[in-house]
């Protein structure tokens, strides 16, 4: 009987999409907001944002992309501080990792082809 319920539920978890298991993330971690603001400002502060600025700095974007940072820096702040749900608050922090990574890879990318 043991082994029936263990199989079923080794089942459902291997039928849980790449999304559902997000949720499910975001769900674990309700209660730990201190944490998640720590880790944003942290990261975003400490590491993350000065070294995409520095490199965005010797490209002639640097000026509309510091001004798109800081935008997303203060959404960041203003997600955590609103009390918003976890799931979005991890989902704005990761959008503005995933920007401050890509676009001035991008824009190197760019400089380099043209």
């Amino acid at each position: 009987m043991m082994t029936s319920k263990m199989s079923t539920e080794k089942n459902n978890t291997s039928h849980k999409t790449l999304l559902d298991r997000y949720d499910d993330f975001c769900k674990r971690q309700e209660g730990k907001e201190f944490l998640w603001y720590s880790i944003s400002f942290i990261t975003l502060v400490g590491s993350i944002m000065p070294i995409s600025l520095i490199a965005m700095y010797f490209t002639p974007w640097f000026f509309p992309y510091t001004f798109f940072s800081m935008v997303l820096f203060f959404s960041n702040v203003s997600t955590i501080i609103g009390r918003t749900s976890m799931k979005t608050v991890i989902s704005v922090y990761l959008f503005t990792v995933a920007c401050n990574i890509v676009i001035p890879a991008l824009s190197f990318l760019l400089l380099e082809i043209v």
